[in-house]
């Protein structure tokens, strides 16, 4: 979504750490009133929240962890491409701190993946992401 004009670009956060959720919304509150977000700690409250959304409010964009309670990253991954298939809206990036290589090989394999980022994310990369520059 290009942030040049007057819609709000909707961003989902999905992880389980306090610390990482505070400095990701920090960043998205630094972008000014264009961005909105909502968090989530763990896959699964991700995916009953997009169940609940109408296609016209699903985010435009999911940060997502790999390593969380509940349901992690690469179920919900699974999940999404079955559910949301055909949703072109949503760009989905990992946010973790795997540096293991099968998870990136693991991650490559979801057609419904944008790109793969390991943390700590700097608020230049996020502002690249969302202003669709990367």
């Amino acid at each position: 979504m290009n942030l040049n004009n007057s819609t709000t670009t909707h961003i989902l956060v999905v992880d389980d750490e306090y610390i990482s959720n505070l400095i990701v919304t920090k960043y998205l509150d630094d972008c000014g009133e264009q961005v909105s977000y909502t968090v989530k700690n763990d896959g699964k409250q991700a995916l009953d929240y997009l169940l609940e959304c109408s296609p016209e409010g699903l985010p435009d964009y999911v940060f997502l962890d790999l390593r969380m309670p509940v349901m992690d990253g690469f179920e919900f991954l699974r999940n999404y491409a079955e559910r949301f298939e055909n949703n072109l809206k949503t760009r989905i990036y990992i946010l973790t701190s795997s540096i293991n290589q099968r998870d990136m090989d693991e991650a490559r394999t979801f057609d419904c993946l944008s790109g793969y980022i390991q943390k700590p994310m700097n608020p230049l990369m996020l502002k690249d992401i969302i202003f669709q520059k990367a």
